[in-house]
């Protein structure tokens, strides 16, 4: 089953107090492979380590208009990028309840060029996640990531440990 996903969508960005006043449209490609578990996985025959992967091609324009307390300037943005990611799903085969489909380990690659600039920015994520019940609603996770969002261009390096609600 080869698929694509596309979407097109306008924003309006601000930053946390509300001050910053920014506007773009984003373009999003993602393609769904499933017998390369590219997008998701439908094997019915789990192995003890299930998993698969996603990858989406933007771009992205955006206006800044006001800052506010972002590292953006006033200025015109045009990236240029891909997000790469893979989930895995440890003791998807297991019969201990404790474990049984309820850990989830992501990595994500974030990678962008400024067609404007000529400015490249990578950020990677990574994360171990537990579904604190079967119905995966809510689990608990901590996280890392270390590079530059693009959103902001604010440099990050941090750890977060969540509690993380579904609904």
């Amino acid at each position: 089953m080869n698929l694509s996903y596309f979407s097109l969508s306008p924003y309006y960005q601000t930053d946390f107090r509300g001050k910053a006043n920014a506007f773009g449209v984003n373009a999003i490609w993602s393609p769904y492979w499933l017998e390369g578990r590219l997008g998701g996985n439908y094997v019915s025959d789990r192995d003890p380590l299930d998993w698969y992967w996603q990858f989406s091609a933007e771009a992205d324009y955006l206006n800044v208009q006001d800052t506010g307390r972002t590292e953006l300037g006033d200025d015109d943005y045009a990236w240029l990028g891909f997000t790469a990611k893979i989930n895995l799903f440890p003791f998807s085969e297991s019969s201990n309840e404790v474990l049984a489909d309820r850990v989830v380990i992501t990595g994500t690659m974030k990678h962008y060029w400024d067609a404007l600039s000529g400015d490249h920015i990578s950020d990677y994520l990574a994360e171990i996640a537990y579904n604190l019940d079967p119905t995966g609603s809510t689990s608990i996770s901590i996280g890392y990531e270390n590079g530059t969002r693009k959103e902001t261009l604010d440099y990050v390096d941090q750890v977060e440990l969540k509690l993380n609600y579904k609904y």
